[in-house]
């Protein structure tokens, strides 16, 4: 009788194999770093320590190779209550997890430890304690010895002394937890990087980077625990809040905060009860009005030390922990990129809707359901309409207080004197003596203030007109090319002065293009008033305009063609040709330098 055979049972998870595919799980460094001071922030710590160890690493950009100090270890110590032996020998465990299914807290998933970790290095060492002294016992997990088949099962706790380069992490009484991270082939490269690429100078981070992106991303993913009184450290560096609402205190002594302008809840049901739901709470604030006086504010030194620069996106919480930053489409009106960074948005939610916002278990990626995104909308988009309006209310404002100041033409001014910096040199003028040129500004300058006095009605103030002139002179000499404003009977609609250094164009304001044409986009961008233009417009009269405009430029140059055409020699006229070509050059060299309009 033949004997049966003993059949070979098939696992269910190839478990080398599945854990180097599950390495790109999605994780960016600083979310895979979250992930040990999320367990460790849930184990009631006080103190969260961070240190990155280097390493010199050759790499190549070009031809040419160049050391940089890269991360080769990353120590992460807490001072919360530690795992007793059963805990630890199972923390490394996928799947396993003391808050698995939780919905109180920041963990749920039971794989965010490890399989951050595994995402940026190869070996992951955990040593914990309980109580208060007593030795620390030690568990691991190692890549290379479970695809030698060396480390078949979760090692059984065993007493180690902790790490001398990472001793220092934890008290030297009191229970915690240290994680070591080692064979980080990954962990200092950025997200873009390939096999190929990896050895790139660009795709490579230097500790001094690494550490710079952790503290960016820890002041403001925690912001609520640090500002509640819990540290985080990474090399040696206190780690201070950062609130892209800019409510909470800023790490600047003397920072305005932001003005809390829209709050708002929803309530949502559960998609695993839908009979009870959870509150979705939104809250929406306009940055300190000092620092965002005018557009292209956002750009400077002090905005970008305060990270304004970075503020477009919205902020979405889940149990006080920052899980999402971006921009998500069609959440804002159009064209309000330059705006939005000004106005801070923020939703919060109970993790018992994880499932209408899609949480995965790397805790990033958030994305709505449709439904939700279209709820979240239509409450979100009204109110930013509102502020968005605010913050261009206040650069016109300023916008016209400037042009009061220095003329209406005076963006246009400073683009010519910046194209001229790099422009040939110009001809004419050249011969006239300084004498005569500051005699030739004074009188430009006394029409001009005399035509701005008689404009404003009433019967000018001699000495506010002197003043005037004096203030338009200093201008004139300073600028290589101005624009000022008379009036005189004629045809021409502007004359220019060519004094050598200085160019100025009048524009003649009894000309008919002047009345229909010119001083209508004038009073519409505000120019005669001392805030707002007259009344707001519509977007009837907005397209009505701009049909007006483009008319205007096109009879403008239609009638420098009826100009040319009078000289019955034009078209064997070289002068012509030279000065067209002169004049696009000139042009296309300014116009380039007008920033993009906000609409």
């Amino acid at each position: 009788m033949a004997t049966k055979t003993a059949v070979e049972r098939v696992p269910l998870i190839r478990v080398d194999t599945a854990l180097n595919s599950l390495r790109s799980s999605g994780y960016s460094l600083e979310a895979a770093v979250g992930e040990p001071i999320d367990n460790g922030l849930e184990a009631r710590a006080n103190k969260i320590r961070l240190r990155l160890m280097g390493e010199t690493q050759t790499v190549r950009r070009g031809k040419k190779e160049e050391t940089l100090e890269v991360v080769a270890k990353i120590g992460i110590g807490d001072d919360g209550c530690g795992m007793a032996p059963g805990v630890l020998e199972r923390c490394l465990v996928l799947g396993e997890s003391t808050r698995y299914e939780s919905r109180v807290g920041m963990g749920r998933f039971g794989v965010g430890g490890t399989l951050g970790a595994i995402s940026q290095c190869k070996r992951i060492e955990v040593y914990s304690r309980s109580k208060s002294s007593g030795p620390y016992l030690f568990s691991y997990i190692d890549l290379d010895e479970i695809g030698a088949k060396e480390q078949l099962y979760m090692v059984v706790p065993e007493e180690r002394a902790l790490p001398g380069e990472f001793a220092d992490l934890l008290d030297a009484k009191g229970s915690g937890t240290l994680v070591v991270w080692s064979k980080c082939d990954k962990l200092s490269v950025t997200p873009r990087a390939d096999a190929r690429r990896a050895a790139k100078a660009k795709d490579v981070r230097s500790v001094d980077r690494v550490k710079t992106d952790l503290i960016k991303y820890i002041a403001r993913t925690y912001r609520y625990f640090l500002t509640d009184g819990r540290r985080i450290e990474v090399n040696g560096t206190v780690v201070a809040p950062h609130d892209p609402l800019y409510l909470m205190d800023s790490r600047y002594a003397g920072d305005p905060k932001g003005t809390l302008e829209h709050t708002q809840e929803v309530e949502w049901p559960l998609a695993s009860d839908p009979e009870n739901t959870a509150a979705i709470k939104i809250r929406m604030t306009l940055l300190p009005e000092a620092w965002r006086p005018v557009l292209g504010s956002g750009g400077t030194t002090f905005s970008r030390e305060r990270r304004v620069d970075e503020n477009e996106p919205l902020s979405i919480v889940r149990a006080n922990r920052e899980i999402f930053f971006d921009i998500i489409p069609k959440f804002y009106p159009d064209n309000v990129r330059e705006i939005a960074r000004w106005i801070g948005i923020e939703i919060s939610f109970d993790p018992r809707l994880d499932e209408a916002f899609q949480v995965r278990n790397v805790k990033r990626g958030v994305e709505p359901v449709e439904e939700l995104r279209h709820e979240l909308r239509k409450l979100i988009q009204p109110a930013m309409s509102t502020l968005v309006e605010r913050v261009r209310k206040l650069w016109r404002t300023t916008e016209n207080a400037t042009k009061k100041k220095l003329g209406v033409h005076n963006a246009a001014e400073e683009i010519a004197a910046g194209a001229e910096q790099t422009s040939i040199k110009s001809k004419a003028g050249q011969d006239v003596t300084p004498d005569e040129r500051d005699a030739k500004l004074n009188d430009l300058a006394e029409k001009a203030a005399e035509a701005s006095a008689r404009s404003a009605g009433g019967e000018p103030d001699p000495q506010v007109t002197k003043q005037t002139a004096a203030e338009l002179k200093r201008r004139l000499k300073s600028m290589p090319f101005s624009i000022i404003d008379d009036q005189w009977p004629g045809n021409e609609f502007f004359a220019t002065e060519h004094l050598g250094e200085n160019t100025v164009v009048t524009y003649n304001n009894k000309h008919p293009f002047f009345a229909k044409i010119y001083s209508k986009i004038l009073a519409a961008s505000g120019a005669f008033a001392d805030g707002e233009s007259g009344s707001a417009m519509t977007a009837e009269n907005l397209t009505a305009m701009a049909r007006v405009v483009q008319t205007g430029l096109d009879l403008m140059i239609v009638a420098y063609a009826k100009a040319e055409a009078m000289d019955d020699s034009a078209e064997d006229h070289e002068l012509y040709s030279v000065l067209r070509t002169q004049w696009g050059l000139f042009l296309s060299q300014m116009v380039q330098r007008v920033p993009d309009a906000e609409l």
